[in-house]
């Protein structure tokens, strides 16, 4: 009889340890909702359009401590307002030309130029480059908000094998579209591999507090000499 509940006992205990295992694999197998939608995108064949890792900053990072000789080149309008900037940059000279206008009035243009030997010359000669900077908030923004960004195929831009994104805040939610504090962004970028942008064409449209709107223009290009 003891033999009898002996064995029944025994069997009891390895059926629920089996079920105590599935539960155990089904928990940790359980897919999450990112993992379960790229699993599906990959299974119905559904593209996968990762945002490039647009880097702002690399124009700055290529005149600071440049490799190779190009041409940078950077302009922002908005109404009567604008700054420009041109530099010819190789690895032992930086010369260029900053300038602003503002209310329809050019300020005398600051010079810019710097030799590899002088490095505080050098820096202070990129940094001037660097003051007047600015780019539409959805590029600040691209690598969070890959919505906006549409792959369009790769070529060849100033130079630099490429890929062009055409950039468009309408294809935003509504709760993204709020944070960027604009009514409209649009436009194209051409990065490199590691993101660089080496051409910006943005058109940017923004409701002010009296209800006017206010438009602005960018754009950047860097040129492989």
């Amino acid at each position: 009889m003891s033999s009898i509940h002996s064995i029944s006992f025994r069997a009891l205990f390895t059926t629920l340890a089996g079920l105590i295992f599935l539960a155990m694999v089904g928990c940790h197998s359980k897919t999450s909702p990112t993992k379960a939608r790229e699993e599906g995108e990959a299974a119905s064949g559904a593209p996968h359009n990762p945002a490039p890792m647009v880097n702002l900053n690399c124009p700055f990072d290529w005149i600071n401590k440049p490799t190779e000789s190009f041409h940078y080149s950077y302009a922002r309008q908005r109404g009567l307002d604008s700054a420009t900037q041109e530099a010819d940059v190789t690895p032992q000279t930086l010369d260029g030309t900053f300038n602003i206008t503002s209310d329809g009035n050019a300020n005398p243009p600051i010079v810019v130029h710097g030799v590899s030997s002088d490095t505080d010359g050098w820096r202070h000669a990129a940094a001037q480059l660097s003051m007047g900077f600015g780019m539409p908030s959805s590029l600040m923004m691209a690598n969070k908000m890959s919505d906006e960004l549409v792959r369009e195929g790769s070529e060849n831009m100033n130079g630099y094998d490429s890929v062009r994104y055409s950039v468009d805040t309408a294809r935003l939610g509504v709760t993204d579209r709020t944070l960027l504090g604009t009514n409209s962004e649009k436009g194209t970028v051409w990065v490199t591999g590691p993101g660089c942008p080496v051409k910006i064409i943005m058109d940017t449209e923004a409701q002010g507090k009296d209800g006017a709107v206010v438009k602005t223009h960018y754009e950047e290009a860097i040129v492989k000499k």
